[in-house]
């Protein structure tokens, strides 16, 4: 009899939490459609839409031209900054927006910006919040963020020499191969001091270079920057390593490779900016896929 008492116990608390879990289920597919409800709501009846006129980007500033699409004004905008890593930095501005109006806004912001989306923000109950829709978002080629950096070359050495900045390419001294796995993409592997790359008319380095090298002892990437004087390993200050004679000056054109820093290996990316980069940026590029330009 007691072994049948518990049993039933035992029966009643098993379908007791069965129900507790359904409701649970239940609940959650229930506030979702919710959520989704509320925000199509948005969208219909409060007739705003945020859309990017243009971007400008300087070393601390980001200029934000949004327009306003939609066919009543808009007392708000979230814009939404992209970094590196896909993480976001939001800023809020409640400025009115005309229908079919213009609005300039600037945000102070250091680092590395590959995208920018806008949200608009609505009037609900006397009171301006967010609308939960972004509905815009523009991204930046590689070769845009790079330039905003103040790079004047790049060369990505996927199987060529070419300068994806300023044009032109480099021409092949000995047995270099540019077909190697690189970084991203494809690398060019040097097997001596007579393996060089020569960029006839570059004769500046500008004031700061980044690239990446492979590590043959330990079989990884490098990520080598030489920020007027400061070196980088790996976004952190390293004066104790120095690839910095990879890339140089020759007879008043610019060389990669050919000289006994480093006689054999791959190297990669190579970047050479205009401009000193702030600690934001070093880190920043350490982080940046370069897969297109």
């Amino acid at each position: 009899m007691k072994k049948r008492g518990m049993s039933a116990v035992i029966s009643n608390l098993i379908i007791i939490l069965l129900v507790i879990v359904a409701v649970g289920i239940v609940w959650s597919v229930v506030q979702g459609l919710i959520e989704d409800t509320q925000e199509q709501i948005n969208l219909d009846n409060f007739d705003v839409e945020a859309g990017i006129k243009d971007t400008t980007i300087t070393d601390d500033l980001i200029e934000v031209q949004v327009e306003n699409t939609g066919g009543k004004s808009m007392p708000g905008v979230k814009i939404i900054i992209y970094d590196e890593k896909g993480d976001t930095t939001p800023f809020i501005r409640d400025s009115s927006i005309a229908s079919q109006g213009i609005k300039t806004f600037e945000l102070e912001y250091l680092g590395i910006v590959t995208g920018v989306g806008v949200e608009p923000r609505i009037e609900k109950e006397g009171e301006i919040i967010n609308s939960k829709q972004i509905t815009e978002t523009k991204e930046f080629s590689n070769k845009r963020v790079l330039t905003t950096l103040g790079a004047s070359s790049w060369f990505k050495l996927d199987g060529d020499t070419n300068n994806e900045i300023k044009g032109g390419k480099g021409n092949l001294n000995g047995d270099i191969v540019c077909k190697e796995k690189g970084k991203y993409g494809q690398a060019c592997e040097f097997f001596g001091e007579e393996d060089y790359i020569e960029v006839e008319g570059l004769d500046s380095l500008g004031k700061a270079q980044a690239y990446w090298i492979y590590n043959n002892e330990d079989g990884e990437w490098d990520f080598y920057v030489n920020n007027s004087g400061t070196q980088y390993v790996n976004e952190e200050i390293d004066s104790s390593t120095d690839y910095g004679g990879l890339v140089s000056l020759s007879g008043g054109n610019l060389r990669i490779g050919g000289t006994n820093d480093i006689s054999e290996g791959k190297i990669d990316e190579v970047m050479i900016f205009s401009e000193e980069l702030n600690e934001q940026e070093v880190k920043g590029l350490y982080d940046l896929e370069l897969i297109t330009t």
